[in-house]
């Protein structure tokens, strides 16, 4: 990981934290929504449905899968994956003292 990934981790994260919201609506609500319209007479017809976090689910399962094949955390990308050379700026610390530092910036 270098300083320019961090933007994508980022949303990676937040795509993520929106994934964990669907699935827990859904955990909740169940699959399904039953849904009660009025038809062209007025009565009322209810049919039932696919839950609407549910595309929001399937939406961020699939922009998370491409995320990790970008980020090389899948095995198949993890073989595509060259190591970037060292600069004289980096000090070689791993994820976990990237991510402190970005922190310790938007202090």
């Amino acid at each position: 990981m270098t300083a320019l990934d961090s933007s994508h981790l980022a949303i990676h994260c937040e795509t993520f934290a929106r994934w964990i919201q669907a699935q827990t609506q859904i955990t909740a609500e169940g699959l399904t929504q039953t849904v009660t319209r009025l038809d062209s007479n007025g009565t009322a017809v209810s049919s039932t449905r696919p839950h609407i976090a549910l595309k929001i689910l399937q939406d961020c399962e699939k922009s998370l899968r491409a995320s990790l094949r970008e980020l090389g955390i899948t095995p198949a990308s993890r073989q595509k994956i060259t190591p970037v050379k060292k600069t004289e700026d980096e000090d070689g610390g791993g994820i976990l003292e990237f991510i402190a530092k970005q922190a310790e910036k938007k202090q």
